[in-house]
């Protein structure tokens, strides 16, 4: 028996069949990220985020009493790259599924993702284009129009703020994010006074912070996936007026118990981790668990749940059957904080944080915006 991502399952467990070639034909995934260049950190993140959910998976039993294997691939944030890692894994692994980081590379493979039949599993990238970028494509997470939409309504109506500026990145997410909040806010009647773009892996922030403050703005929203803590310290050295907000993917682990972050506001999507898992993270790979990794971690629980619901009827694993199995599946997570799919775009709920005494700190939750 060939190698195969397409394998029927739970009709031979049923029967007791144990073969060498059911163990060859293990039910496999695979992983396209950004594992080395300027996006290696989150790409590593994310990295760990499934290999320790894998570990869960597995310890648990498994898909049905066989090992859950993934294989990875670096698209070095390119979309090109991204293609060719996409091609790889179909031809060479046969994959049923494939989760993929970042909006650049996602889009890249989408299609051919609709061509081959193969799930695409966007766990962290939030770019509007990915919500109808294939009918294979499912978002673990909303796009980031949802954050924005309720960032907004509160920033003008709670925090009172009538002006804003965008620091975002020249990217898909950053522009997404740009445009979404320009939207929402002057929906709500607000104002955007600037718009100033970086580059993706930016360090020097200032330039663009000077520009910003020349208008004097209420808020500055920013759309940027890394160097959050540099953003802080800079902001703060140069004694800003303005409050500082964003989304989720905005805020970074090394955020945490940073006074330079206090006051600042974020939108933060209401799903986690088991408990324990972020511990059980920190303890292998010696950082917390961060946005993407527990988006990560996620993603491979949900796999593996619709893996399991296909063993047990007895059905063939391919790109098709898994989406089916999600959506008849249709909430994980757990109660407090599910993760719905009523459509290829997760829907969830999203909270507002609030920087205090270097911890961010819900102190709101609003219903999902989807």
């Amino acid at each position: 028996m060939r190698k195969s991502g397409k394998f029927i399952l739970g009709a031979a467990l049923a029967l007791g069949v144990a073969t060498s070639s059911m163990a060859a034909d293990a039910p496999q995934i695979g992983a396209i990220l950004s594992l080395t260049g300027v996006a290696a950190a989150v790409g590593n993140q994310q990295r760990h985020g499934i290999e320790l959910a894998v570990d869960d998976v597995n310890a648990s039993g498994g898909i049905n009493g066989q090992p859950l294997q993934v294989f990875f691939e670096d698209h070095q944030a390119k979309p090109d790259q991204a293609v060719l890692a996409f091609n790889r894994l179909t031809e060479l692994h046969s994959v049923p599924a494939i989760i993929s980081g970042f909006s650049g590379p996602t889009l890249a493979i989408a299609p051919i993702a609709s061509r081959k039949k193969t799930l695409l599993i966007n766990p962290s990238a939030q770019a509007d284009q990915l919500g109808k970028a294939s009918p294979y494509l499912v978002n673990t997470i909303p796009t980031v129009e949802n954050e924005t939409s309720v960032l907004a309504k509160y920033v003008f109506e709670k925090l009172g703020k009538k002006t804003a500026s965008i620091l975002y990145e020249n990217s898909a997410p950053g522009i997404s994010g740009r445009d979404d909040f320009k939207a929402a806010f002057e929906k709500e009647g607000g104002k955007i006074i600037d718009e100033e773009p970086v580059q993706f892996g930016e360090t020097n922030f200032r330039p663009a912070l000077l520009k910003i403050a020349a208008g004097n703005p209420d808020v500055v929203f920013g759309q940027i996936t890394q160097g959050t803590p540099l953003l802080a310290e800079q902001t703060k050295q140069m004694q800003a007026k303005f409050t500082i907000v964003g989304t989720s993917n905005f805020i970074e682990p090394a955020l945490q118990g940073d006074q330079n972050a206090n006051g600042w506001y974020h939108t933060q999507l209401l799903n986690s981790v088991p408990a324990g898992v972020e511990d059980k993270f920190k303890a292998k790979y010696g950082e917390s668990m961060n946005f993407h990794a527990k988006q990560c971690f996620n993603a491979v629980e949900i796999l593996a749940a619709s893996m399991r619901k296909i063993a047990k009827d007895g059905g063939t694993l391919d790109g098709t059957s898994l989406k089916k199995a999600i959506f008849d599946i249709g909430t994980f997570g757990t109660q407090d904080m599910p993760i719905v799919f009523k459509s290829n775009t997760a829907q969830m709920g999203i909270g507002i944080n609030e920087f205090q005494n270097g911890v961010s700190t819900m102190i709101e939750k609003e219903p999902s915006a989807n």
